[in-house]
């Protein structure tokens, strides 16, 4: 367990660096403008993903362990297919997405959905190092077909960007697939009616908060994209990416926690898991906030250009939320994996309202450091909300999620256990 942690996190890691040189590369070549267009394509496909799913998303992890692969498999694909059409024929008739790119959309909205589901497959049988390998290659191949075009074929356009995500997506089905083939018997009986009506309802409660949470995050980019432009849409959307690569710890802890509270049936073990990975997530990502506070606005424009003098501030605005959310995470993952997903569901509405109010009142007048803002307001709510939830739920003390004397013994331990493994790894290999 202890070595998938570590495992990843060190995979987060490396996403995050290569997520970041993606951000920058674009940046840079792009311009906010253009990346304003890009921000809403990503957003476009992310939309039918939220659709797609009700059905083939993390819901599949709690129901694997429990089901034949086979009749999660087949409906998980077909949805995928029907989302595809249905969420971006409506996006294109709403005028949500940039039309001129509404066939990309579909297409890539489509293959992302495939990758995601071959992805959660592997999470629900615990298979996370190749989980972690999927996710990595497939950006690296990003991150190379992005630097192919825009530094050595020159070609600095919105298309270039779109065709990275065709080989991003592509690849990581691709590789998935390969993982997860030979779990894929025929089922003997081949009625799978009770299947798919269990996958709706985990999927319908997982999804609804999910969908309800999506809009959190990114109900700000309509709002700005109205009143400001997609100039200050794409700056916004670079400090938010920024903002987000922070909880790379957040999300590495709550990928193996979920898993292990999905397989277990232990809840005394569910409680001091979830209890130890909350402090260590929140720990962290404080540690990771401070360093961006000290660096000067003038490195962020040396690093995304001249366009994002106003990364910085966004980022500082926006700090209490990224620290609430790395708290949130470990609370999510400890109700869904328990199955009680409606709880999360409640937690995002409580979040959406505040975003819903706060988003029009401050956004229209002070436009980014609004959405900055509004973004803290939601999560730092929701996560309290969650808090009460857990304290009521498991059972624990208010005393029991401060860092103690035990926590700090066992956070040694660990730490000489890693050192001692690179040691021996580093001795063998001389």
């Amino acid at each position: 367990m202890f070595k998938n942690i570590i495992t990843t996190i060190g995979s987060k890691l490396l996403l995050a660096i290569m997520s970041f040189a993606i951000v920058t590369i674009t940046s840079n070549n792009l311009g906010s403008e253009k990346y304003g267009y890009i921000s809403l394509i990503i957003l476009g496909i992310t939309m039918v993903q939220m659709v797609n799913n009700f059905v083939g998303g993390p819901a599949l992890v709690y129901l694997i362990p429990r089901y034949n692969l086979f009749k999660i498999f087949v409906p998980s694909y077909l949805w995928a297919f029907i989302s595809a059409i249905t969420v971006t024929f409506i996006l294109h008739l709403f005028n949500l997405i940039p039309r001129q790119y509404s066939i990309h959309i579909l297409c890539l909205s489509f293959i992302s959905s495939i990758n995601s589901i071959n992805q959660i497959i592997l999470l629900g049988k615990e298979r996370i190092n190749k989980y972690n390998l999927v996710t990595t290659i497939q950006l690296a191949c990003m991150l190379l077909s992005l630097s192919l075009f825009f530094l050595f074929f020159k070609q600095k356009n919105i298309e270039s960007f779109i065709f990275s995500l065709y080989v991003q997506f592509v690849s990581g089905a691709i590789i998935g697939y390969f993982f997860i083939r030979k779990d894929i018997s025929k089922a003997d009986n081949l009625k799978s009616n009770a299947v798919v009506k269990e996958i709706l309802r985990y999927g319908s409660y997982v999804q609804v908060a999910n969908i309800v949470q999506f809009m959190n995050y990114r109900l700000s980019y309509f709002i700005i994209d109205f009143y400001a432009g997609k100039a200050m849409l794409g700056i916004y959307t670079v400090g938010v990416q920024l903002a987000e690569g922070l909880w790379l710890i957040g999300n590495s802890l709550s990928l193996v926690q979920y898993s292990k509270i999905s397989n277990s049936k232990d809840p005394h073990f569910a409680k001091i898991f979830s209890i130890q990975l909350l402090k260590v997530s929140t720990l962290a990502t404080l540690l990771l906030i401070i360093p961006v506070y000290v660096l000067p606005t003038s490195f962020f424009q040396f690093v995304f250009g001249s366009d994002f003098n106003q990364v910085k501030e966004v980022f500082i605005y926006m700090s209490p939320g990224i620290l609430s959310i790395a708290g949130s995470l470990m609370f999510s993952h400890y109700f869904s994996g328990l199955g009680k997903h409606y709880l999360n569901t409640i937690a995002s509405t409580i979040g959406l309202v505040f975003t819903f109010i706060a988003g029009f009142i401050l956004i229209p007048r002070i436009g980014l450091y609004g959405a900055a803002i509004t973004a803290s307001i939601s999560y730092f709510t929701m996560v309290v909300f969650q808090l009460i939830l857990f304290l009521k739920l498991s059972k624990t003390k208010m005393s029991e999620l401060l860092i103690n004397k035990d926590d700090i013994a066992l956070a040694s331990k660990k730490i000489k256990e890693i050192y001692i493994a690179i040691r021996n790894k580093r001795f063998q290999n001389q």
